[in-house]
């Protein structure tokens, strides 16, 4: 998942993830 992702894909998974939960 995001996790496999670089560490710059991070912070748009952080905010993606953001979305999913809400």
């Amino acid at each position: 998942m995001a996790l496999s992702y670089a560490p710059r894909a991070q912070r748009l998974s952080l905010r993606f993830t953001h979305n999913v939960t809400q």
